[in-house]
């Protein structure tokens, strides 16, 4: 599939998860702490579970004086992205799926980062739960992308809130042929060249990882130190 002798390479696609996917790889007692994150779980019209706890809404218009209050108001005028078609919905259960969605657009592989809710983590104050998310991410990570492993990769998730714990899981992944990259998750108002990151940084060029930074606008992680 390559053009011209060059690969294609999507350095920044992205996999869900739906909450439900990961629930075979969390513990029991994983699941138990989970279970006080209810009131921020939610279920989207495809029918994926997420958690929404961080969350930030913009409901004022540029040049408004007032926030939109109507409940689709903010978005009236966004008519959507113009597609040949509609990616197949089952990309983030089915990496066959992916791989056909692929083969459409001319692409050879796919760097999956987590979608836009996966850092509500950062938001709440039980850093153990964090990890056991972020755990349960790499080991369903490595089944996804090991069906595809010349085609599909992914990012080590790690934790600004526990480095020894973050440290063990890059070493763990470190040479997994999934295992990509590595992108941290800091909470709020932590900058990522904080010092205490210095041994994530060391960690990850020893190991010959990449580093990914990917922000975003409604859900943390917000612009570092945001």
């Amino acid at each position: 599939m390559a053009r011209d002798g060059y690969r294609i390479f999507d350095s920044d696609t992205h996999v869900g998860p739906d909450a439900l996917i990961l629930e075979p790889y969390l513990s029991a007692a994983d699941k138990d702490r989970l279970a006080a994150w209810e009131p921020y779980r939610a279920t989207g019209r495809s029918g994926h579970v997420t958690y929404t706890k961080g969350q930030r809404q913009y409901r004022r218009k540029l040049g408004a004086a007032a926030p939109e209050t109507t409940p689709a108001g903010y978005m009236a005028g966004f008519t959507g992205v113009k597609r040949e078609r509609q990616p197949s919905p089952q990309v983030d259960a089915d990496p066959a799926a992916r791989i056909a969605d692929m083969d459409y657009e001319g692409v050879d592989a796919n760097l999956t980062l987590p979608s836009g809710w996966f850092g509500t983590w950062t938001a709440g104050d039980d850093v153990a739960l964090e990890m056991a998310m972020y755990r349960a991410y790499h080991r369903w990570m490595a089944d996804y992308c090991g069906a595809f492993p010349e085609r599909l990769g992914g990012i080590v998730l790690v934790s600004a809130r526990d480095i020894e714990g973050s440290l063990a899981e890059l070493r763990r992944w470190a040479g997994a042929r999934w295992a990509w990259a590595v992108m941290a998750y800091a909470p709020a108002g932590m900058p990522l060249d904080h010092p205490d990151l210095e041994p994530i940084w060391a960690a990850a060029a020893q190991h010959d990882f990449a580093v990914v930074l990917h922000t975003f606008t409604v859900m943390p992680p917000y612009a570092p130190g945001g």
